[in-house]
């Protein structure tokens, strides 16, 4: 669903908030109108507002926890995560409250009310989750849903309600869809239930992360390095007791054509919202303020807000606004991961960075008399940056190229078959045999830049469908082969290097299939309810089960790899790591049997 977002270059750090530089959050940031106008087209814009009035005294808060137990959240992570939800149910008062629910392949609610963060039952719920090993996938759906449960279930007027998710946000086990997002984010805002989250783990899903942040009026925190577990514990408590405006009713001035997400999103005291869209071209030439009124809910108290913000002049540097309009117009902006001024920068960082490497890619087919591959890079960066200089460049001088004979080759030998007759005689030879290796040398010159591009494309490819698969595997999978098909059918490309591509596509195309089959068997299962105890016990059954076929199978490849059956291997080992993925040896005994089975292909030609 957020497949908008991979066409503009989104990847997979999208809004991050990564800076801790203390325990209190940082007060919001002026409002502001950024524009760009499109060459002969609209003027498109990005609304940055933040409240105006003073922030409310915190009221007493209800804080529900969902703690990632997962498999991928174990060692250093599992460590560092706890402390930082100790840290978190340390700095919360007396007056607050949290419920604490473990998030793996089930939600178990550790407690089933908020309680106070040191009483007993908080204390046997830490317990408990201590004593819980990390097993399985997350479901995040079924996490969401527990959530509400327990904010519904221990609502009490005058008190300020937020989820704290501690996790990679990877829900494997139970995918979110399009209409999924949708659903929850209306119910969160129902709810009046912000959704902050502090993403740890080998690897993230930001872009979820941050949807759900982002529209549903919470925060997002990245796990680093830089910071210990406490400090960044203090901080999410003060993120946690933000308070935030949740719109009724806003009216923007006549000159907004569009304006996205739609509908608006929550406003926090210590940060700015996003908005995009469109504007008058005329309304924004005219340098006047425009008034935009909003009417919301505060802490339960009706309350207005309004701006009177001039457009600023449009500028080169927001250039890439016109691509991201375009693209997430058709959702209506769900989805759109812009938390606050950090995320549009780092948004606006990736498109500017796609388009600058489709210029240089642009030139380098020029360099090598590919006038038509060149001006196509130069169309699909222009496309991300429509104020690109070096895209502009690139296309003028292809069309140039063009005008004078199709391509630089092309130029070459009808240059060559205007020349005078070669001298007879050895001298001629010569002559003859530097021409053919000019030409054949241009000829290879052209081969490696073709596969340099296809190199890098494949592995810009595989980069999103890593990410995007979790989400959408089936338009996954139709990409994977739209790009298996155009590696194939590439002339320029060596055996070599075609097979190296082809086993890089197929085996995430194999990814790809297992996530479209998980999520198949996900739906039909939905309604199962497994007790906490049987599910860990039949996890501990199979995981054990899965041991011995894996020993069984590396048994058998050891014998196929003696009887040189490196295939036959390569497809065994394959087997045993989707098995037991990350088990140590088993991607090695893999790819050692594929380069065997290349180097016997590779004699045997010979």
């Amino acid at each position: 669903w957020l497949a908008a977002l991979a066409v503009i270059g989104v990847g997979a750090q999208a809004a991050m908030v990564r800076d801790v530089v203390g325990a209190e959050a940082k007060p919001s940031t002026p409002s502001v109108w950024e524009t760009f106008a499109k060459p002969g087209g609209p003027t498109f814009f990005a609304l940055k507002l933040s409240p105006h009035v003073p922030q409310p005294t915190a009221a007493p808060l209800d804080l529900i926890v969902l703690f990632d137990t997962s498999a991928s959240q174990i060692g250093a992570y599992r460590a560092k995560a706890l402390e930082v939800l100790r840290t978190v149910l340390g700095s919360l008062s007396a007056n607050d409250r949290a419920a604490l629910v473990a998030v793996d392949v089930n939600a178990v609610k550790l407690n089933d009310l908020p309680v106070a963060p040191s009483s007993e039952a908080m204390q046997r719920a830490l317990a408990t989750l201590d004593r819980r090993v990390p097993l399985g996938s997350t479901d995040l759906r079924a996490a969401l849903d527990a959530a509400l449960e327990v904010a519904a279930a221990g609502d009490e007027a005058g008190r300020t309600r937020t989820i704290l998710y501690i996790g990679d946000g990877f829900s494997v086990a139970n995918l979110l869809t399009f209409d999924d997002l949708k659903q929850f984010t209306e119910r969160l805002v129902e709810s009046r239930l912000s959704f902050n989250s502090y993403a740890i783990g080998p690897r993230v899903v930001s872009e979820l992360l941050a949807a759900l942040a982002n529209h549903a009026g919470g925060m997002v925190v990245f796990d680093d390095d830089r910071s210990d577990g406490r400090k960044f514990g203090r901080y999410l408590a003060a993120v946690a007791r933000s308070a935030v405006v949740w719109p009724a009713a806003v009216d923007f001035p006549q000159a907004v054509k569009q304006a996205y997400p739609r509908p608006m999103p929550p406003l926090r005291f210590d940060r700015d919202t996003i908005l995009l869209g469109s504007l008058d071209s005329k309304a924004a030439e005219a340098k006047q303020p425009l008034a935009i009124k909003l009417t919301g809910d505060l802490n339960g108290k009706l309350v207005t807000l309004e701006w009177k913000l001039t457009p600023a002049a449009p500028s080169p540097d927001n250039a890439y606004l016109a691509r991201v309009v375009e693209a997430i117009a058709p959702g209506k902006g769900l989805g759109l991961p812009t938390v606050g001024s950090v995320g549009l920068a780092e948004l606006r960082r990736r498109v500017n960075l796609g388009a600058q490497a489709l210029a240089m890619l642009g030139e380098q087919a020029l360099a090598f008399g590919r006038p038509n591959d060149a001006a196509q890079l130069a169309d699909e960066a222009e496309k991300l940056d429509p104020e690109n200089v070096e895209a502009s460049n690139v296309r003028a001088a292809a069309m140039r190229v063009r005008q004078k004979g199709g391509n630089d080759l092309s130029m070459k030998r009808a240059r060559a078959e205007e020349l005078p007759p070669a001298p007879a005689g050895r001298a001629a030879a010569e002559a003859a045999e530097a021409a053919d290796g000019e030409l054949l040398n241009e000829l290879e010159r052209q081969n490696r830049v073709v596969e340099g591009f296809l190199r890098a494309e494949v592995n810009n490819a595989l980069s999103k469908a890593n990410t995007s698969m979790a989400l959408d595997p089936e338009a996954t999978r139709n990409e994977l082969k739209l790009l298996m098909d155009k590696v194939q059918q590439a002339s320029e490309l060596s055996t070599e290097v075609r097979a190296q591509l082809v086993s890089k596509i197929e085996a995430t195309l194999r990814a790809a299939n297992r996530m479209a089959t998980l999520k198949e068997e996900q739906t039909l299962q939905r309604q199962q309810i497994i007790a906490e105890g049987e599910a860990r016990e039949r996890i501990t059954r199979e995981l054990f089960l899965q041991e011995e076929k894996v020993e069984q199978l590396m048994s058998r490849f050891g014998a196929l790899m003696d009887e040189e059956r490196y295939r036959d291997a390569e497809a065994l080992a394959d087997i045993a790591e989707e098995m037991l993925p990350g088990r140590a040896g088993l991607r090695g005994a893999e790819l050692t049997a594929r380069m065997l089975g290349y180097q016997a292909d590779t004699n045997a030609v010979v």
